[in-house]
């Protein structure tokens, strides 16, 4: 029913149309569906393993540039993408944003558990150069702050031997094992959880 100013303020039937159309899925809208499907499978690997990279000791020095860890990251995604059984979890729900801050903080506890193993290096090369009367010789490292010479010395030779006997590889092998021990989608903290890593 509706009002029409020609009949003097009545009301008689309308003779209007539907113009609702039956909702389709085309080839578009699938597509885009599998697009949206891969990144969701390439966002939770990725976050963990960029937040790791970001602050992991080997790969934050000024050599190792963003563009570089960039790209690490990607092809290590993709290969781990392949790899495992990535749950759907849409991120900007509540799931998901507990997801984000839970991919980004075991990337961040690994990355910091190397940053423990550098911080040593340039302890025992902060010890060995006071008894040699060096500690006032300093560098400035802007990884570090100012450390003496020594320091940075060790901090060079633990990185090439490091990288010598395969480090980084058993780095990545240890990145891929995270996934399996804290999967993704999973509460970071259970009883299982630290049963496994007892």
């Amino acid at each position: 029913w509706r009002l029409d100013d020609q009949y003097l303020g009545g009301l008689h039937q309308s003779t209007l149309r539907s113009h609702t159309r039956p909702v389709r899925l085309t080839r578009m809208n699938i597509e885009m569906l599998n697009l949206l499907d891969r990144f969701y499978a390439l966002l939770w690997p990725m976050l963990r393993i960029s937040a790791f990279l970001a602050f992991a000791s080997i790969f934050s020095i000024r050599a190792v540039s963003l563009r570089i860890r960039i790209s690490i990251a990607m092809v290590l995604t993709i290969f781990l993408s392949m790899q495992l059984d990535i749950p759907k979890i849409d991120p900007v729900t509540a799931e998901g944003v507990k997801e984000i801050f839970n991919q980004l903080f075991i990337g961040l506890a690994m990355a910091m558990v190397m940053q423990l193993a550098t911080a040593a290096i340039v302890l025992a090369g902060q010890a060995v150069s006071g008894s040699m009367g060096l500690s006032m010789a300093t560098m400035v490292d802007p990884t570090m702050g100012s450390v003496p010479v020594m320091s940075q010395f060790f901090n060079i030779l633990g990185t090439l031997v490091f990288l010598s006997i395969g480090g980084h590889l058993i780095v990545f092998g240890l990145l891929l094992e995270s996934f399996t021990l804290f999967p993704i989608g999973k509460v970071l903290m259970t009883q299982d959880l630290l049963g496994k890593m007892t």
